[in-house]
């Protein structure tokens, strides 16, 4: 193949060996190459009831066969391991330059076993990696080791040496630390920068100029058509100019901010703290793009005057850690807000278990079943921010009441008491991030109960598919108007025709607030998600519907050099998908586990648009085995059956 070298170093820390691998077509043609590929080698090498700090444990950074090349927004790379957070598969993503220059370099992915008795770093060149003490590093957050590193590699700017690094949480063990790469990218959730820690493993360096990967002048030409259509989507575009923001407005607007725990699905001034307008009255200047990005997102907010004042963010405009510290955690102050967020990025901590953990002890002292004296300060009142200050870094070096909340909440409840598990909001043991089920949208949050990962939808239903203009349309009876943006929405969608009518019904109808026809939803964009995520470019076009399964399959056939349609194409996701059930099954999961938690199902909401919502026990089991029916699983166990793994190839001895 022209364009693709397919090189993974496989590094013994314990023996502090390395052996490459050649990456087989026919494994690309399986797996898409990427987190397809890692999660089945993963599957093979780690045994069932491994600890996920245990040296058998393996870490597969790997970027994907589009990674680095010309394809658009093909800047991103998976972590794949068994997750320290929930003992299921762990999976994390993270963008900017270090993917692009670790395939510039001349490899594809590097494959992490065993442990050192030392801190370690992986130097990594064209042609060679080396492993290097990191004595010195130990003790520095992700920032500090960053510029330590290029520093001594003779790139003070950081401009040609590209890390990924933990900070204090990772070498602590803390269960969600996450690793981060240039300051604003993070492979955040399930706690992979707690696997790095218990290998020693400090940091990646890549140390390479940048070498443009061969292409051939088809690939070149089907690539430079998908950027096109990127960079001609109003979706994209809006979302390049000031990110996820209109979600902090429309979230309120229909009551389902995860508040205060998810206690509350709207809170007090939120507009004119936390809104839409508000966070934009910070934004400076766009900052930060990942590679060879056709809609770049990330955008500089900066803070003048105040308690904050000098406080630089990149990317302030995802609006997710508005939700998580400043719903979930009811902080009004946006740059207490994003002050929060740089502590988790320093100390190496996935925010959405961060402000998770955070906002449980909130529950916890708001109820009594926590004092002053147990978190060792005055109190913990609901937007407190000094307080939760205190306690990030608490977790992080694990200190006092930061040594159970380490563990995530579900553990920590285990280990306080039963009367405190009601307030644990996480899904397969992890905290949930994103709208409140009650009254969010059914698709996008019927998503954090199938995906493989536990509580969030970035790896499922993290997508446009069930957007209206104006979520009035269903209040006012506006019937002719709804009906003509459903049949243009849904005539623009690359999807099967068969599915977009069992999805969508005939006539179409867009419509976020019924099960109707989601489950269907739920697994197209799945299957979708898997396969964009294992070819290593950014699901964001595909999440905006500006690309499809027709896109992609034609990049990735011109890549190959050879046809594959986008039927196979979204069989290659289906098969990953089914792959990551089977190891979470292997260690443990069952139907049970794909639920939210009581408080849905037994708390309507008090206040705002969707007072009295709440969540019918019947109705979501039904929705499931509508969803098991489609994916072909066992409705009793949740399993894929013998049919199922026979169609996909994944008999299993």
């Amino acid at each position: 193949m022209k364009n693709y070298k397919g090189i993974v170093a496989h590094i013994d820390l314990e023996n502090q060996k390395i052996e490459m691998e050649e990456i087989e077509r026919g494994s690309l043609r399986r797996w898409g190459g990427g987190s397809g590929l890692a999660s089945s080698r993963l599957y093979e090498q780690v045994k069932p009831g491994i600890d996920p700090l245990d040296p058998k444990n393996v870490v597969w950074v790997m970027a994907g066969p589009l990674t680095g090349s010309v394809a658009p927004c093909s800047g991103r790379i998976e972590v794949v391991t068994k997750s320290a957070l929930t003992g299921f598969m762990g999976l994390s993503s993270t963008g900017g330059l270090f993917g692009a220059r670790l395939k510039q370099a001349g490899w594809d992915g590097i494959a992490i076993r065993g442990a050192s008795e030392t801190p370690v770093y992986l130097l990594v060149r064209p042609g060679s990696i080396e492993i290097r003490d990191a004595s010195q590093l130990w003790g520095l957050d992700t920032f500090e080791t960053s510029r330590a590193i290029a520093k001594e590699l003779g790139d003070p700017s950081e401009r040609r040496v590209k890390v990924m690094a933990i900070g204090p949480a990772g070498e602590n063990f803390v269960a969600f630390a996450c690793l981060i790469n240039e300051r604003c990218h993070a492979a955040a959730r399930g706690g992979a920068g707690a696997v790095w820690g218990a290998k020693k493993l400090k940091a990646i360096a890549v140390d390479t100029q940048f070498r443009p990967l061969p292409a051939s002048d088809h690939f070149r030409k089907v690539c430079a058509a998908a950027s096109e259509k990127i960079k001609t989507n109003e979706t994209c575009q809006a979302y390049s100019r000031f990110g996820s923001l209109p979600v902090s407005d429309s979230w309120f607007e229909m009551g389902c901010l995860p508040g205060l725990n998810f206690q509350k699905g709207v809170l007090p001034r939120w507009r004119e703290t936390r809104g839409t307008e508000r966070i934009k009255s910070f934004v400076t200047k766009p900052d930060g793009t990942c590679y060879h990005c056709a809609m770049p997102c990330f955008n500089r907010v900066e803070v003048v005057g105040g308690d904050y004042d000098g406080l630089k963010i990149t990317s302030g405009t995802f609006v997710q850690a508005v939700m998580e510290f400043g719903a979930k955690c009811g902080i009004e102050s946006l740059p207490a807000i994003w002050k929060c967020k740089e502590i988790c990025h320093r100390l190496g901590m996935d925010y959405g278990s961060a402000s998770g953990v955070i906002a449980f002890a909130m529950e916890l002292f708001q109820r009594a079943l926590l004092t002053g004296k147990d978190l060792e300060v005055a109190g913990l009142e609901w937007g407190d921010a000094e307080g939760i200050f205190h306690l990030l870094r608490k977790i992080a070096y694990r200190q006092g009441i930061g040594a159970v909340l380490a563990e995530g909440s579900a553990r920590a409840s285990a280990k306080l008491g039963p009367e405190t598990s009601r307030f644990v909001m996480a899904v397969k043991g992890m905290e949930m991030i994103g709208a409140d089920a009650r009254s969010g949208p059914r698709a996008w949050c019927l998503g954090s109960l199938t995906s493989p990962r536990g509580g969030d939808n970035v790896r499922s239903t993290h997508m446009k598919g069930e957007t209206i203009p104006d979520p009035s349309l269903l209040g006012r009876g506006n019937v002719t108007s709804w009906d003509a943006y459903s049949k243009a929405f849904v005539s623009r969608l690359d999807m099967f025709p068969e599915l977009k009518k069992a999805i969508y019904g005939d006539p179409p109808r867009v419509d976020p607030f019924t099960f109707r026809g989601k489950a269907l939803m739920v697994k197209w964009f799945e299957d979708l998600f898997s396969i964009v995520n294992a070819l290593g470019v950014c699901i964001f076009p595909a999440d905006k519907l500006a690309l499809g399964p027709t896109d992609y399959a034609e990049m990735f056939s011109a890549f190959l050099e050879e046809e594959i349609g986008p039927e196979e194409l979204t069989m290659i996701g289906e098969r990953i998908f089914n792959l990551q059930r089977l190891f979470n099954m292997r260690e443990g999961v069952t139907r049970k586990d794909d639920s939210w938690p009581d408080r849905f199902f037994e708390e309507p909401l008090m206040e705002g648009p969707s007072r009295g919502a709440i969540l019918s026990r019947e109705t979501v089991e039904n929705v499931l085995d509508e969803y098991y029916d489609t994916r072909g699983w066992n409705r009793l166990t949740g399993a894929p059956t013998r049919d199922t793994l026979r169609r996909l190839g994944l008999e299993m001895d």
